[in-house]
């Protein structure tokens, strides 16, 4: 086989593999690969006993429960509140099994929160770490949307 053929045939392999890769990954068609596994739109519901569980006061679950969502991609999140029409809206990373994110504008503006995380059957789990700022990280699962 002439090395100009072995070129052509490995980048045809490895663009199958890209295209296979982004369509595993839930890129769809367009071939986009997510940037994190927490890359795609989750839901959750989630109510004033779970907020109280996770740490809330009874006036701070009060005010937050409902229906929430919120959608990471590349690096940046989207929160939603959908009873209270809350936004907000920040950068994230996620190094090994630790998820980080930094409110930068809405209503929890500045506010940190450093948790682990994990997935199982399109569900994501939080769970604070001691001594970091968590923010009630553990009190929703949330469940991919998309």
């Amino acid at each position: 086989m002439s090395l100009k053929r072995a070129s052509t045939l490995f980048v045809l392999a490895t663009l199958a593999l890209a295209n296979a890769t982004a369509t595993a990954a839930g890129g769809g068609p367009s071939g986009r690969l997510r940037t994190s596994p927490l890359d795609g739109l989750w839901v959750a519901k989630v109510t004033r006993a779970q907020f109280r569980r996770a740490g809330a006061s009874a006036a701070v679950a009060a005010k937050l429960y409902g229906n929430w969502s919120v959608r990471h991609e590349d690096g940046r999140y989207e929160l939603r509140n959908h009873r209270t029409g809350s936004v907000t809206r920040g950068t994230f990373t996620v190094r090994g099994k630790v998820f980080r994110s930094v409110s930068t504008s809405g209503d929890y503006k500045s506010r940190t929160m450093v948790c682990t995380w994990s997935i199982y059957r399109n569900r994501l789990t939080l769970k604070p770490i001691r001594g970091r700022p968590s923010q009630f990280c553990d009190a929703p699962v949330w469940i991919r949307a998309g």
